[in-house]
């Protein structure tokens, strides 16, 4: 038999330097892996503190716009461009835009006014404290007649035209040919006689603004029943002015509903103020112009138009020469029977 093999004593060369190797390949392995999770871990760390930068930008920006724009409200002057019509919670709308910015120009030469009515600057005071155009008015009152600020006073509604008084009424003012732009065939049209338009046009010794409520009121209903766009404000108060149917520091006459209505070719009777009677004219269609005494309509005196009624609700439907707002507003006669000083039933 053979020699028997004798075992190996200690380690292999060949075998120790193979773990060797594999064991220096694991390592680099794991560092590599701890590279890479370290890099992975870095990435998600920017990634969430770009997110968090983003976040306090985008809030810090928030809180300056809305700090910006309330301290806007608050301190923008009340002088020239800067005078912005804005919203009014009482009666504050009109035909000039929400958004124009009114140019006033006004100099030391217009304050040649000074009005110590206590009840007309009291009301200012109040409506002031929340309209702009308001307030630039109040400041600046010696700039402005005491008739424009009693209008105003009474009816906000007015403001845009209040504001640019002084400016406009040193123009010369043309007559205004036609309202086709204004007037629907077959429609009732709403004429404000305070539009810049006509309102700043002369009537008598006063402006169709302040005074012409009947020559606007008859132009709606000339324009109404005839569908002829040229019975204009202007046109219809020029036709008063000429024939004598404006009285000095009174305003229209009642002759102008009557005798200067068939002058011009139509219809008018005069009825009551009986609701039967008014809505059976309407019915007829016949126009109804009323002469009002203080009141929903006026505090002194004012003319207004009632065209038709709600068959629902009985209401009868108004066009305020002097407001939008009422003029979209339905009444019942009993709201307003008090008031009424004469009726005129106005027909072809």
């Amino acid at each position: 038999m053979g020699e028997k093999l004798k075992p190996i004593v200690g380690k292999s060369p060949v075998l120790e330097e193979k773990r060797i190797r594999e064991e220096q390949e694991r390592r680099q392995l794991r560092k590599q892996a701890a590279a890479v999770k370290r890099k992975r871990q870095q990435r998600k760390r920017i990634a969430a503190l770009v997110f968090i930068m983003c976040v306090i930008v985008f809030g810090i920006g928030a809180i300056i716009r809305l700090v910006t724009g309330s301290n806007d409200d608050k301190t923008t002057e009340k002088t020239g461009s800067d005078i912005i019509k804005t919203e009014e919670p009482d009666d504050k709308s009109g035909v000039v835009s929400e958004a124009d910015v009114l140019e006033v120009g006004l100099t030391e030469a217009d304050y040649i006014y000074d009005c110590q009515d206590t009840e007309i600057m009291g009301k200012l005071s109040g409506k002031a404290e929340n309209n702009k155009i308001i307030n630039y008015i109040y400041e600046n009152y010696k700039a402005y007649p005491e008739e424009i600020l009693k209008a105003l006073s009474n009816n906000s509604e007015l403001a845009d035209f209040a504001i640019k008084y002084p400016m406009e009424i040193k123009k010369q003012h043309e007559n205004v040919t036609t309202v086709e732009d204004m007037y629907e065939k077959g429609e009732m049209p709403l004429f404000i006689q305070w539009d810049d338009r006509w309102g700043y046009y002369p009537y008598g010794d006063d402006v169709i603004g302040l005074s012409g409520c009947g020559p606007t009121c008859l132009s709606m209903v000339m324009v109404a029943l005839t569908g002829k766009n040229q019975y204009t404000p202007t046109a219809i108060a020029n036709f008063a002015t000429e024939n004598g149917y404006y009285v000095a520091g009174a305003g229209t006459a009642w002759s102008f509903f009557n005798e200067g209505v068939q002058r011009l070719g139509l219809s008018s009777r005069t009825i009551g103020k009986n609701e039967n009677e008014m809505k059976t004219a309407l019915n007829n269609g016949e126009i109804l112009i009323l002469s009002m005494g203080p009141g929903i309509f006026t505090a002194g005196g004012h003319y207004i138009v009632i065209y038709d009624y709600d068959n629902n609700t009985g209401e009868f439907m108004i066009k305020d020469p002097n407001s939008v707002i009422r003029s979209n507003t339905t009444y019942k006669l009993e709201a307003f029977r008090d008031q009424i000083k004469n009726i005129w039933a106005i027909s072809k």
